[in-house]
């Protein structure tokens, strides 16, 4: 059984954490960026509004500007790259998830092949069998390591003998 928390939960949930500040932060850029953006535009068309704030005051709120539009692209920048993390998160989430259930499923399946026989024999036998499971896959693959090599080398004495032959 999994525990209830794992790391993945925690890492949704900080990046869930990250997601909704970024948001906010963007909201609140943009509200900055809409309102200094007025103030250019009505400094821009000669509404009375602008001529009655100081040069050094327009200035200030013009850098202002520039920094918030600067902050508000790289949020969103941000806020891209951590919505990407959190989408390959919940993709791995879902896959492990899969993988989990498949394994369960397998598991169910060889447990119903146990059969009463099987339950009741001693522990050294149980451990004779997976030994001589195990020794059988080896020899498995021994054997055709082996038939690989022997391809191989005839691989070899084939072009050896067009070699000589030529």
């Amino acid at each position: 059984m999994r525990p209830a928390r794992d790391a993945r939960n925690d890492l949704i949930d900080t990046l869930c954490a990250q997601l909704a500040g970024t948001e906010v932060q963007l909201g609140e850029a943009r509200e900055v960026l809409d309102a200094l953006a007025l103030v250019e535009r009505t400094d821009i068309t000669g509404t009375s509004s602008s001529r009655c704030i100081p040069d050094p005051e327009m200035a200030s709120l013009r850098a202002q500007l520039a920094a918030v539009t600067a902050r508000a692209e790289e949020t969103a920048r941000d806020l891209s790259a951590q919505s990407d993390e959190l989408q390959s998160a919940l993709s791995r989430e879902a896959s492990a998830r899969a993988e989990v259930t498949e394994l369960s499923q397998r598991l169910s399946e060889l447990q119903t092949q146990v059969t009463p026989q099987d339950a009741d024999l001693p522990r050294d036998a149980m451990e004779l069998r997976m030994t001589l499971s195990l020794e059988r896959r080896d020899r498995e693959r021994e054997r055709a390591r082996l038939t690989e090599e022997r391809r191989e080398e005839r691989r070899q004495w084939s072009k050896e003998r067009e070699w000589l032959s030529q």
